[in-house]
This record gives structure tokens, sequence and C-alpha cells, in this order.
């Protein structure tokens, strides 16, 4: 009787979860990330001391994203750091590199420059090692404003130079993203040089 009891409350337990998760991503897609951000982490709470898994992860991710989101940047920044680390130990290579892009352009928002430089050299080693030149542009991108940021303009143009001969035709609005930010450059900082 209690084995049976105890599979009712999985199973409920289990469909609880994943209705949160609707309404989260509901929320989420709508763009009321306030709301979103409640229930991700009502499911975190749920869920925290489960071992690794995707699901894990991913809660992990979209919680992070709502918190950067509603400008909680510091705490967003460790659950970016705990979904990192979830993604690796399951070995979802992708899905961990994608986290520490995000963890690079959060360190470059809370101000520290060097930290999210460093970051996204680690990112950026190994999506030269893939050969993924759309990858590299993102990154090249983040950096680009990690060495601005921190008063390195040469740094920044090169960041941002090789980021449109990397993107070509591939991402028309990186690419207008990465052309404007030249010119700002030139315009603000080298005076029209």
């Amino acid at each position: 009787l209690l084995s049976f009891a105890t599979i009712i409350y999985i199973n409920v337990s289990a469909q609880h979860t994943v209705d949160l998760q609707q309404k989260a991503t509901t929320f989420y897609t709508k763009r009321q990330y306030d709301s979103a951000l409640i229930v991700y982490q009502q499911i975190y709470q749920s869920i925290a001391s489960q071992k690794a898994s995707v699901e894990k992860a991913n809660i992990q991710f979209f919680y992070a994203r709502c918190l950067e989101l509603t400008g909680k940047y510091k705490d967003a920044l460790l659950m970016f750091r705990q979904a990192e680390k979830t993604y690796a130990s399951i070995q979802l290579i992708d899905k961990k590199w994608i986290t520490t892009q995000r963890i690079a352009s959060l360190l470059d928002d809370i101000g520290e420059y060097n930290a999210s430089i460093e970051t996204s050299k680690l990112a950026l080693a190994h999506y030269t090692q893939l050969k993924d030149s759309l990858q590299m542009a993102f990154v090249l991108h983040n950096m680009g404003f990690g060495y601005y940021h921190a008063g390195k303009i040469k740094e920044a143009l090169d960041c941002h130079t090789k980021e449109i001969l990397l993107l070509g035709d591939k991402d028309q609005p990186l690419l207008a993203r990465a052309y404007n930010q030249l010119g700002n450059i030139w315009a603000v900082d080298l005076k029209d040089n």
C-alpha cells in the first residue's frame, strides 16, 4: 500500500512539475519575465536536489535567463554557472557552451570586463576548434563589447572586424549590429578618423 501511495505521489508531483513548466514557458514566450521567474523558481526549488538531468539543466538555464531579464544579475550569474556545470556533467556540450556565452555577456553587464573577455576566449577557442564560424562571430561580438567597456578600443575593433568577416551573409541582424558598433566606435571614440 505504501509503494502504491508513493507511485501516485510521484506521478502527481511529476504532472505538477510538467504543468508548472508549461506555465513558465507561456509566461516566458509572452515576455512576462517577472511571472516566469516566479514559476521557474518554484520548479527549481522542487527539483534542486535531483541528480543532473536535461530537465534540471534547462530549468536552471531559463531560471537564470528570467533572473537576468528582470535585472537580478548576480543571482542570474550563479544560476547560469549551475546550468553550465549541469550541462557539462550530462555531456550536452553545445548547451554548455551557449550557457558559457551567456555568462560572458552577463559578466560584461555587471562590469567584470576582464572576466567577460577571458570567458569569451574559452568559448572562442571551443568554436574555433569546431570551425563554427557563426558561433565564433557571436562570441567575438560579445568579446568586442567586453574590450570596448574595458577601454581597449583596438581590441574591440579587431573583434568586430573579425566578426564581420566570419558572418558573411549568415546572420544579417548580427552583421548589422557589428557594423553599427564599429560605426559607434569610429564616431565617438576615434572622432571619425
